[in-house]
């Protein structure tokens, strides 16, 4: 006599509630990890930075032409940096822009004078100058110069003077010097400075915590933006400093790059390249963060040309002599 053998039955597994609760826990728990360090990212502290500008206005010079778009880029500068405030109080100087100096660079005075003192790790470094090259390199005319080579602020004597920087300092530095022409009582027949900067790459790389932004490549001119206060250049330089927001150096470079060559191609049909030197992937490891009320100077979304010119001339000379 046979029997019907009852089969075994399977163990019971987990409720599909408790699954979906385990699932929705490992889901939040993600989410709360991502938002985490996205608040820390945006929270950290920005580095408080210095500012170092030298500009030649040759106002007084009849040898060099005169350059008050120079001198301009650098008391916009000094009004944005006095603009500028911290981010929070925990947060100490961040997000501000203390002025070491803002020289009008003169013959055989220290352009970096200050700034070994200086307990910030990042130094913003200005060169408003007319510029050119010659054997021993690209140069800066001071704003006492005359046509004597013994006068003019070597490139590589730059080099030499933010070699002896501390290392650990951050070093960007900015170089509107290619909005001259030819000086032929200096014996320039045209401006290399962009060219001669080039060239030396290497050296630029070699120094610890250095980037180098210039307004323009071989061959090619600083213009004037439309409204002639301010190069293209110097123009959206300000305009990226005065947004307000943390961006990277290399992200605030080619943001400046794209509204220089778009503005130079539109209103005088020519090349203008924004040249960024440093080594490797260093401007995109940097931070530049200001704290600024409003903007001070226009949103860079193009010149664009207003129905009467005579009240941003007549406040432009106002603005010029105040």
């Amino acid at each position: 006599m046979s029997t019907w053998r009852t089969p075994t039955p399977l163990p019971a597994g987990p409720p599909r509630a408790g699954l979906l609760r385990l699932l929705g826990w490992t889901v939040a728990l993600l989410v709360g990890l991502v938002a985490l360090v996205y608040l820390l990212y945006w929270l950290s502290p920005a580095r408080p930075a210095v500012l170092v500008v030298a500009y030649a206005g040759y106002e007084d010079n009849l040898a060099i032409d005169a350059n008050p778009l120079g001198h301009t880029l650098a008391r916009r500068l000094g009004q944005l940096a006095g603009e500028s405030r911290p981010f929070a109080a925990w947060f100490g100087q961040g997000g501000s822009l203390r002025v070491v100096a803002n020289q009008q660079q003169r013959r055989g005075v220290d352009w970096a004078r200050g700034l070994d003192r200086a307990r910030e790790r990042l130094a913003l470094i200005v060169f408003a100058m007319h510029g050119g090259a010659d054997e021993n390199g690209a140069f800066f005319y001071p704003h006492d110069a005359s046509a004597e080579p013994a006068d003019r602020l070597y490139w590589r004597d730059v080099l030499a003077r933010l070699r002896e920087l501390p290392a650990t300092q951050v070093k960007v530095v900015v170089v509107d010097a290619t909005g001259n022409g030819p000086n032929l009582t200096a014996g320039q027949a045209s401006n290399r400075f962009a060219a001669a900067l080039a060239e030396t790459q290497t050296q630029i790389a070699g120094i610890p915590n250095l980037i180098v932004l210039s307004a323009s490549g071989p061959g090619e001119r600083s213009w004037p933006a439309a409204d002639g206060r301010l190069t293209l250049f110097g123009k959206h330089v300000l305009a990226e400093l005065g947004r307000g927001e943390r961006q990277t150096v290399e992200r605030l470079a080619q943001r400046v790059q794209e509204a220089v060559a778009r503005d130079a191609a539109r209103l005088y049909q020519a090349p203008q390249t924004v040249q960024v030197f440093t080594e490797g992937r260093r401007a995109a490891a940097v931070r530049l963060a200001l704290r600024v009320p409003t903007p001070t100077t226009p949103p860079h979304g193009g010149e664009e040309a207003s129905a009467s010119a005579l009240p941003r001339i007549e406040a432009a000379w106002r603005d010029y002599h105040s």
